[in-house]
């Protein structure tokens, strides 16, 4: 992503975070947000209709080894995974986290976290980043568009080694409104591909309505590097099929424990109380707590250990919530015959198939 000058940057120096022992791994995440900046989300204001003019930046942010290890522990199946030496793709997300959630509290911004759900990930390594490099990471918004269910919208994060993009990642929101009837929807709406998926209630404070059906949610497919749209309608009907049909070439069971939620938001600096205990969710409309989007990911892609190129994209649709604690079957095959190392997942239910997640992964 390159930032144009018209652009008003929010720079901070990043810091090597200290070690994990004795504090919250999430501190290693830059620029988080504070608990009193979070509750500010819930005080009604009057909001602008379009996307602020800002790019929110963390500069020099060194990894922590002990944050690192303690993502891979908890997001990994083996409990004595090594800490790689690369950073994976979902990690650089959590490291993007906090910068994207300054921009997501901006005064400015057009939306509330209240009722924002992320309905669709996208991950771009363009190169194998070594976990002791220093990265620049940069947040902006982008595109704020009609959806029949609200308003729709992509924030954009990247990383970058002295100059040079490393990393890219595209998380998609849809935010629940009140919209007209579906003659009086504006001509991008009505234009919009209709490509089913369910939302996950991502890093934002959720919205009870995410126990919807997939059908109400629709997504675009994210640009890539060069503006275009990747693989469109290809890549569509690749992550339709996941839906429906079974992954015979590989499989995992997963059993997933109650605490995996408030051990994700630990080192995720991601605090969403729908994640944590069956109180809070209980609060927010949901009877158990629910596992993070994100985790879900980051989980099963760390299942396809030697399977991933080291650079790679990874476009991901979050569907049904996965229910804490909770069982689940994660399975993949190989995309189709032209692209070699391509894969297609899905991460289903174990009682009855229905999908939590769907998602491509391809080769660069």
């Amino acid at each position: 992503m390159s930032v144009g000058p018209a652009r008003r940057p929010e720079t901070e120096d990043g810091r090597r975070p200290e070690a994990a022992s004795g504090r919250r791994p999430a501190a290693a995440v830059p620029l988080a947000p504070s608990a009193r900046q979070l509750a500010g989300a819930l005080v009604p204001r009057r909001r602008s209709g379009s996307l602020p003019d800002r790019v929110v930046e963390a500069r020099g942010v060194r990894v922590d080894p002990a944050h690192l290890d303690a993502w891979v522990r908890v997001c990994g199946s083996r409990p004595d995974a090594p800490v790689p030496g690369t950073l994976p793709g979902a990690f650089c997300h959590v490291l993007a986290s906090g910068a994207s959630m300054r921009l997501l509290l901006d005064p400015a911004f057009p939306l509330p976290l209240l009722g924002m759900v992320h309905v669709a990930q996208r991950l771009e390594v363009l190169r194998p980043v070594d976990a002791r490099e220093p990265l620049d990471l940069a947040v902006t918004a982008r595109d704020l568009r009609p959806h029949r269910r609200g308003r729709q919208l992509d924030v954009v994060a990247t990383a970058s080694v002295a100059g040079e993009l490393v990393w890219r990642g595209t998380s998609t929101y849809l935010h629940r409104e009140a919209v007209p009837p579906r003659d009086e929807a504006s001509p991008s709406d009505a234009g919009t591909p209709a490509r089913p998926t369910q939302a996950e209630p991502g890093k934002s404070m959720p919205d009870r309505e995410s126990r919807a059906r997939p059908a109400d949610t629709e997504v675009r497919t994210p640009p890539d590097a060069t503006g275009g749209e990747r693989r469109g309608s290809a890549a569509a009907g690749a992550l339709g099929d996941a839906r429906r049909a079974p992954l015979p070439d590989g499989s995992v069971r997963w059993t997933v424990p109650a605490g995996t939620g408030r051990a994700y938001a630990a080192v995720s600096g991601d605090p969403n109380p729908i994640h944590l205990s069956r109180p809070t969710a209980r609060l927010l409309g949901f009877r158990r707590p629910i596992a993070h989007g994100m985790w879900t990911l980051a989980h099963a892609l760390l299942d396809l250990e030697g399977r991933v190129p080291a650079a790679h994209d990874v476009s991901a649709r979050f569907l049904r919530p996965l229910s804490l604690p909770g069982r689940a079957v994660h399975g993949w095959r190989p995309l189709d015959e032209r692209t070699d190392g391509a894969l297609l997942l899905a991460v289903r239910r174990e009682r009855d198939g229905e999908p939590h997640l769907v998602a491509e992964v391809t080769p660069r």
